[in-house]
């Protein structure tokens, strides 16, 4: 059963877990993210921007993954996620059933999408219902749900979408903000729940992502040595990173590109013997005080 214990560790699975990996590896990837003169923040900013924005990301993930557990604690039925379409196939947000209706969700945090993205979810959703339609045998309910409440930028919108979807398929069609989904599906009391965790949760927040991986450099040793040696060889062979003050910016007294040096020396063949030269000889530059 969903608890707050559970609904925390799901949040914290997603928007934590593997974040100093995942930064390493969009550092090496695309490092015109975050250097260049033309930008108005210093690079230690910057990676915490690309944190933030990141988490926010992740977090729609997060909540789709908690909803879905909290319908099956309702006794709802989760169906495939994944469906084949006209065009190939389709990722639903939600899918689930009962004993009479069957329920596809396009789920999304916040209704504040510009003209494009929102005509781009509209035709998503509208392929969804459409392919489901021909399959389905039960009564089809087809639902935008936008977690956040107090945002309908797009509503009129999307409402007039659905209207129009509504006359060209077999389907009850619905657009529900924030409590408006669970009060549809029969179980009103959900949403008070679910708030009262999300307050807790936040309340446990940091004001701003640590990006200090020397803080912890054990701990940061055994999120990033399983990264891929390419990306680590992009990741230290680019000048510019060092030069910027990213990598600084990142293990501020190089404690953890010690570890991470002495666990590739450890390892007996010739890709990680040239890339502990690499980076060897980067420390030896940007950290000549850490001998």
């Amino acid at each position: 059963m969903m608890d707050y214990r559970k609904f925390s560790s799901v949040l914290n699975a997603h928007l934590f877990e593997g974040d100093k990996k995942n930064l390493l590896i969009r550092l090496a990837q695309d490092p015109s993210r975050f250097i260049g003169l033309f930008r108005s923040s210093k690079p230690k900013t910057k990676v915490i921007q690309y944190l933030l924005q990141s988490r926010e990301i992740r977090f729609g993930d997060a909540m789709e993954e908690t909803i879905c557990s909290l319908l099956q604690d309702l006794g709802f039925q989760t169906l495939p996620l994944s469906l084949q379409g006209k065009n190939g196939r389709l990722s639903l947000d939600l899918h689930f059933q009962d004993a009479k209706k069957e329920y596809v969700v396009e789920m999304k945090v916040r209704d504040d999408h510009d003209s494009t993205k929102k005509k781009g979810q509209a035709d998503n959703f509208e392929e969804k219902v459409l392919t489901l339609s021909e399959k389905c045998k039960k009564e089809l309910i087809g639902i935008v749900f936008f977690l956040d409440p107090s945002m309908n930028k797009n509503a009129r919108y999307y409402q007039s979408r659905m209207d129009d979807l509504g006359k060209r398929v077999k389907a009850k069609l619905h657009l529900c903000y924030g409590p408006e989904f669970f009060e549809l599906i029969g179980h009103p009391k959900i949403w008070d729940q679910l708030i009262e965790w999300l307050k807790q949760w936040q309340n446990g927040l940091p004001d701003f992502p640590e990006v200090n991986f020397d803080l912890t450099p054990n701990h940061s040793l055994e999120d990033i040595k399983s990264i891929d040696l390419k990306v680590f060889t992009l990741l230290f062979g680019n000048t510019e990173l060092w030069e910027r003050g990213i990598i600084f910016a990142l293990f501020p007294q190089g404690t953890t590109l010690r570890l991470l040096l002495d666990y590739l020396k450890g390892q007996a063949t010739s890709p990680y013997i040239n890339l502990a030269r690499l980076l060897e000889d980067k420390v030896a530059v940007y950290y000549p005080r850490q001998k």
